[in-house]
């Protein structure tokens, strides 16, 4: 099939070489390519020309973005994560000239696919929020096979990632006032609690009475006055006022906080100020499967955790708006309500939004094995050539309305 030459602006990407291959299959095929690094460590995995480096504050990022788009004539734009500061200015401002945006993300539903969306991820999907249109979607779809198991890359191989987030720790851009702003959370503002008390949390873990699972979301930094810490402990505060009495919590460490050693010190100060004695603890990666089944609920930081909720029939709680947040699925506006009173998700609901979810948004591969990698560029280019994605191809069959 034919496709006409298009011209596709890269911003950042995730840390390793998909971007460049990706990039190398686009020129084979005929098409033009550019792209702007935002730091040091993304010169290790680019090496086409046509590459600038963007050096300026972060203001002036939709004026160089212009001026590129201009002198090449640039089509499309592609990038890893929406929700960074550069690629939350550079997303909507492409969609407003007409560009179109290719977004990648880690797979929704674990490893084994990878995240490709046109206009928008997460809760900035095109992805409608009526449960019956995923009903009435999920009856034109076939299952989607299990996804690929793909060898892991040598031992050598975490260096250059390594070296990638260094580069960009040396690169550091402070975030526009607006976007700062936005990223703080949407839940009432308890008073910060001050640390003290050395006495160690205990497990809390009992199979006798019920409990709540939080993911600690990458919150778990050294610094006991970091935002991001407080805003879990207002988070627990609500926990203690509003649960039953009976309620134990249990923090899971996500993927960014487990390299990490527990604070314990941490959680028995802020058992201890919370009057929460041993029904506060920490909840092993390895103990979810046995519990999970007895959860009472799950406050979730984002994906593919939530989808492991889901799939179990645990209620759920995102604390961020996600394109999961539907009627019978998911809640995230009152977290309260959601202590005393959570619901289970609809399965026959969440089964149908699985299937539109891969259908529409998932793609085989993986950013860091190679042969993960080469499927992932296989089917990345088809999609990124098409002149319609197929989120916008069942949005269009069913008459939707498209999110702006």
């Amino acid at each position: 099939m034919f496709f006409p030459q298009r011209t596709y602006l890269f911003l950042e990407g995730p840390a390793s070489p998909f971007f460049g291959q990706l990039a190398q299959r686009l020129l084979d095929d005929g098409h033009r390519v550019v792209k702007l690094h935002f730091h040091l460590g993304e010169r290790l995995y680019w090496h086409h020309p046509d590459a600038l480096t963007f050096r300026h504050p972060l203001a002036m990022l939709p004026h160089v973005l212009g001026e590129l788009w201009r002198q090449h004539h640039v089509t499309d734009q592609v990038l890893f994560q929406a929700h960074s500061p550069a690629h939350d200015l550079a997303v909507p401002l492409a969609r407003r000239y007409g560009i179109r945006n290719h977004l990648f993300d880690h797979g929704y539903l674990g490893p084994g696919r990878v995240t490709l969306e046109r206009e928008g991820s997460g809760a900035r999907s095109l992805l409608p929020r009526d449960p019956w249109w995923f009903h009435a979607a999920a009856e034109r779809l076939d299952e989607p096979p299990a996804p690929g198991a793909w060898q892991a890359p040598g031992a050598l191989a975490p260096l250059l990632p390594a070296l990638y987030r260094l580069g960009a720790q040396l690169t550091p851009r402070r975030p526009p006032a607006s976007v700062a702003a936005s990223a703080d959370c949407r839940l009432p503002l308890w008073p910060a609690i001050t640390p003290q008390g050395t006495r160690a949390a205990r497990g809390a873990a009992d199979s006798q009475a019920p409990f709540f699972i939080l993911s600690t979301g990458g919150q778990l930094g050294r610094d006991d006055n970091a935002p991001q810490r407080r805003h879990l402990e207002r988070v627990i505060a609500g926990f203690v006022r509003i649960a039953p009495a009976r309620c134990h919590l249990l923090l899971l460490p996500t993927a960014a906080d487990r390299h990490r050693r527990p604070p314990r010190r941490w959680a028995s100060r802020l058992a201890r100020q919370l009057a929460l004695e041993e029904r506060l603890g920490f909840l092993s990666p390895t103990q979810l499967e046995r519990l999970l089944p007895h959860a009472s609920g799950w406050v979730s930081q984002g994906e593919p955790e939530a989808h492991l909720a889901l799939a179990e029939g645990c209620p759920l709680f995102a604390l961020s708006d996600a394109h999961y947040c539907l009627p019978g699925l998911a809640v995230s506006d009152d977290l309260e309500l959601f202590w005393r009173y959570p619901h289970a998700p609809d399965a026959d609901l969440y089964r149908a939004f699985r299937r539109v979810l891969i259908h529409v948004t998932q793609i085989e591969g993986d950013f860091h094995a190679s042969a993960g990698r080469d499927r992932a560029v296989m089917e990345a280019t088809e999609r990124l050539t098409a002149n319609i994605s197929p989120i916008e191809r069942l949005l269009h069959a069913s008459h939707a309305r498209v999110a702006s």
